[in-house]
């Protein structure tokens, strides 16, 4: 199974709710347009656990480690991606092929308790 698609939500006059997604180990991608995102990350287990931000940079003299967060039992954590850093972590669509136009994110070691939701900021 590959990655899926995860829509970002974008606050307007009255602010945003998230709605929060079951993490998948998997993961999910998206489209870094325009503006900077947010992945916010809710761990409702017993126990802490990953959320994996790829880097498609792996090998050679320029590779880039993963970076990986790990959320502690019962806590929430937001990750800012601005567009100057999302450069780093552009890898290829696994739905369109198409190279470096997305970020991924994904839960390596489990997703028990675990929700996620995309907020996009535009600024303006």
């Amino acid at each position: 199974m590959a990655a899926a698609l995860i829509t970002a939500q974008e606050p307007d006059e009255n602010g945003l709710d998230p709605v929060y997604t079951a993490a998948t180990v998997d993961g999910f991608y998206f489209e870094p347009l325009s503006g900077a995102h947010e992945v916010e990350v809710i761990n409702a287990d017993a126990a802490p656990h990953d959320v994996n931000f790829e880097t498609p940079f792996t090998g050679g003299v320029n590779a880039l480690d993963d970076n990986v967060r790990t959320i502690p039992a019962g806590e929430k954590r937001s990750f800012r991606i601005k567009p100057s850093v999302a450069q780093f972590y552009l890898a290829t669509n696994p739905d369109t092929a198409k190279a470096n136009s997305v970020i991924i994110f994904s839960f390596p070691d489990g997703t028990t308790g675990m929700t996620c939701a995309l907020k996009k900021y535009v600024s303006g």
